[in-house]
């Protein structure tokens, strides 16, 4: 009596799941129909890209041309163009005026209308950079070297020389006459190298202003021991020290 009810239960279950299917739409047929309607999307997507990329213009290199026809050439070519006159530079001393000596971008691929910016020189850049060209070292180590000497040193480099006699200081004491005692300008990370001719000055002391600044040392070194020996006389006679206080 049982099998006949699990008979007609599996019938009414075999119905049921033929009945789902059929409402169910075949999965390949909707993937084939996503499939056509997105690849008109994909096209126009690709189309969009190629044109982007096709629409990049290459820039070209003008450095050396003569700034008013790189600027006509660029231009013409749908760049956006802005001229500006270069500062000096040492690399620039060989090159002509209202020449292109840099530029920015240098290469690549733009869109039309990219802002393309170049460099020029002007006379006053040209000469700038030639002196910069012939530009010399300052002198570092010429302390302690004879004027004379130290004058001719300059001298073959390039500098013009000037002397100064320093004033008489106990801090000179221990100096000699006629050697360099300091240099000017000195040598600094903005200003290592100088034109051709440019004014050195040497300071030293002469015989007299050496024999006052070993007096001036000399009587500070006296002062010093008489101070010394007054402290040490406190420190053994502390009454002497009362006394001196009371005084006051």
């Amino acid at each position: 009596m049982v099998k006949p009810k699990i008979g007609k239960l599996a019938g009414r279950a075999f119905k049921v799941l033929n009945a789902t299917l059929s409402v169910i739409p075949d999965t390949v047929e909707i993937a084939g129909k996503i499939t056509d309607k997105a690849a008109p999307i994909v096209d126009k997507a690709l189309d969009r890209r190629h044109e982007a990329k096709t629409a990049l213009i290459q820039i070209p290199n003008v450095i050396d041309m003569p700034i008013h026809s790189a600027q006509s050439y660029l231009e013409s070519i749908g760049f956006s163009v802005h001229v500006l006159p270069a500062k000096a530079h040492k690399k620039f001393a060989k090159a002509e005026i209202d020449e292109v000596v840099a530029m920015n971008p240098v290469s690549g691929k733009f869109k039309a209308g990219h802002l393309v910016k170049l460099y020029y020189l002007t006379p006053e850049t040209l000469e700038a950079s030639k002196a910069l060209g012939d530009s010399i070292v300052l002198p570092t180590d010429l302390k302690g070297t004879d004027i004379d000497e130290a004058e001719r040193i300059l001298t073959e480099q390039g500098f013009t020389v000037i002397r100064r006699i320093i004033a008489p200081r106990a801090e000179l004491g221990d100096k000699n006459a006629n050697q360099v005692i300091e240099t000017y300008p000195k040598q600094t990370f903005l200003t290592k190298n100088v034109r051709p001719g440019t004014i050195i000055r040497l300071d030293y002391l002469d015989g007299h202003n050496m024999a006052l600044s070993r007096k001036l040392l000399s009587e500070r070194h006296a002062k010093q021991k008489e101070t010394l020996a007054n402290l040490n006389e406190l420190v053994k006679n502390p009454q002497k020290l009362l006394k001196s206080k009371n005084k006051q």
